[in-house]
């Protein structure tokens, strides 16, 4: 190999070896553990709690890149601004820019909850909250309380919860949530409790709101409401505060204390404090709680109800079946015909359980099209018109293409509870039936039990007679017995059914122990889905029984049955009237066959 060869040689090796080292990917070790530290503050501008405020940016600096997360949902300013501040992040900092004329001598709290997260992990800064006051003092009182559920008692998350200074502007302070923009706003956390800071030492009137439209007013019906009556006063809770912590105060005890020493003397709290760690790494440090009584606000959130009635639905099923149904229970109405003057009865009236739905079964001699008024409480509530499509009961039948008599009974896989009768239930009202020939075996032949109808138009109807536990019963109704409106009649019916044990069922005797027996409390027995499956009127000095009750969990609820009308009962904001107080059993009933349980329960 001559020497040109060999230069040309040790050229390529030199170059092969730098292309190697040039594309060689250095990968970081994996493994390790997750990355779960917050962003941490290093320096605020102005600093946390600053007076004389009169600048338009606040800038806070971090010890790495953070980003912003559900920052609308999340960002609170109280007082509230008018025109929305923007909001960014610049590398390593957040930067608010305010595009209005902030008030005078004014205390205002950003509260970013859990917005600022790092970039990489998107841990976040929690609670974080920036305050500032554009006069020379700052504002320290305090508001705690919590919103629940006035019906489940459940906590009510994401809450609006506001502030408004009353007797000002010319409002009544009845209707400031209508129409004017609270001076402070906080949000409820998923226990339903909330939080106001940096509070004037004067009255407010505090109301909760689920603010459908985000724009801090009760103004669509939608929207639920909790209030206190009466004006609240804050209290001093303490205080906790952001120091950022750099390396030289953390390292520099003295240069700490000073930190925490002028940030007292700024906010003119007394300056005895106790230092708290915190998870993210900034130094805190609080005010001895000196309202160690403070209790809590409690406030009880319910949707209001219009109380106008109103048909919500009207429909034609069946051929013949005209369903209204209404916003609220009705005991008293009439169907006026409009474009028809039938001699006699028209139809059959029927209406479910709690009155707020009208079956309204219309006699097949009647015209195809209706038009008809439908009147409540001397009031008529619309003029509707409905076509059907009716069977002629003088028309030649072919009972093969009508079909048969359809029917429903309360007897499941061939099993019936010891506490009920049988019941049958027939698709349509009855306008023939003779029962004379039904016979009901018990072991041997019984006879024809007793017959009762439990609706006006005949349509429900159940057999009276008493059930023996461990007892197999059948039931034969022959055919043609029994002919609906419709003109369809009855195949036999057999029905093979036999009772449960007693052993099979459970009993809950609940002792109530009232404050006042002048008031009337209603106590619910409610199953694992939230349903009712019992309730009972509370009289005074008697235990309420409640038998028969399958294996399962249960829970126990009672209203104050304010009005004694057996429900419970809705709010309403301007006439004062909260919802109606319920209570939760604080314990679950996980109910086994064969067992007793008594409890006692002290409502008030």
């Amino acid at each position: 190999m001559n020497t040109l060869q060999k230069i040309y040689l040790i050229i390529f090796m030199l170059s092969l070896a730098f292309i190697i080292t040039k594309c060689a990917n250095p990968v970081a070790p994996q493994g390790g553990p997750k990355d779960e530290t917050p962003p941490r503050i290093l320096e605020m501008d102005p600093s946390n709690y600053s007076i004389l405020f009169s600048g338009k940016q606040l800038t806070v600096h971090f010890d790495e890149y953070v980003k912003l997360n559900n920052l609308d949902n999340q960002l609170m300013i109280s007082p509230p601004l008018a025109k929305k501040p923007h909001v960014k992040t610049k590398g390593k900092s957040v930067v608010i820019e305010i595009d209005e004329q902030l008030r005078d001598s004014t205390t205002y709290t950003f509260f970013f909850g859990d917005a600022i997260v790092d970039i990489t992990e998107s841990n976040p800064l929690k609670n974080f909250e920036y305050v500032f006051s554009t006069g020379t003092l700052m504002d320290s009182m305090a508001v705690k309380g919590i919103v629940t559920d006035a019906m489940d008692m459940k906590p009510k998350d994401g809450i609006a919860v506001l502030l408004y200074i009353p007797d000002v502007d010319s409002i009544p302070n009845d209707s400031l949530p209508m129409l004017s923009r609270p001076v402070y706003v906080s949000r409820t956390n998923k226990e339903g409790k909330f939080e106001l800071n940096n509070l004037r030492n004067i009255p407010y009137k505090i109301v909760a709101l689920l603010d459908k439209n985000n724009n801090y007013l009760y103004d669509l019906p939608n929207e639920e409401i909790a209030f206190i009556d009466t004006l609240i006063m804050p209290a001093f809770l303490g205080r906790k505060v952001y120091i950022p912590a750099t390396d030289s105060v953390k390292k520099d005890t003295t240069k700490l204390e000073k930190a925490i020493a002028n940030v007292a003397e700024s906010i003119l709290l007394n300056k005895e404090v106790i230092r708290e760690s915190d998870s993210t790494a900034n130094e805190l440090f609080s005010q001895q709680n000196v309202n160690p009584n403070y209790k809590p606000l409690e406030l009880f959130m319910f949707l209001e109800v219009d109380s106008t009635q109103q048909i919500i639905e009207s429909s034609v099923s069946k051929g013949s079946l005209i369903t209204f149904r209404l916003k609220y229970p009705c005991s008293e109405f009439q169907i006026n015909p409009l474009n028809f003057y039938p001699i006699s009865s028209w139809n059959q009236l029927e209406t479910n359980r709690t009155n707020d739905t009208i079956l309204c079964w219309v006699h097949p001699d009647m015209p195809d099209s209706l038009q008809v008024e439908f009147v409540a409480d001397s009031r008529i509530l619309d003029t509707l018109d409905f076509v059907l499509n009716k069977v002629n009961p003088n028309a030649k039948v072919d009972t093969a293409k009508i079909g048969r008599l359809n029917y429903s009974t309360n007897i499941s896989a061939g099993k019936i509870d010891l506490n009920k009768n049988v019941v049958l239930e027939s698709e349509y009202p009855l306008l023939n039936y003779d029962f004379s020939g039904v016979s009901w075996f018990e072991d041997t032949l019984v006879g024809t039990p007793p017959i009762v109808f439990s609706d006006s138009v005949k349509r429900i109807f159940s057999f009276d007679r008493v059930l023996n536990d461990k007892v197999k019963y059948k039931l034969i109704i022959p055919n043609s017995v029994m002919m609906d409106v419709r003109g369809r009649i009855n195949d036999s019916i057999i029905l093979e059914f036999e009772t449960r044990k007693k052993e099979d069922y459970a009993t809950i005797i609940v002792k109530p122990i009232l404050s006042d027996t002048t008031k009337q409390w209603i106590v619910q027995l409610l199953n694992p889905q939230n349903v009712i499956v019992e309730q009972k009127v509370v009289q005074p000095n008697e235990p309420l029984t409640f038998a028969y009750i399958l294996p399962a969990k249960y829970k126990l609820r009672a209203i104050l049955d304010e009005n004694k009308n057996g429900r419970w009962d809705t709010g309403n904001y301007l006439m004062h009237r909260q919802a109606e107080k319920v209570l939760i059993f604080n314990t679950e009933f996980d109910v086994r066959a064969n067992w007793l349980t008594e409890q006692n329960w002290e409502l008030k």
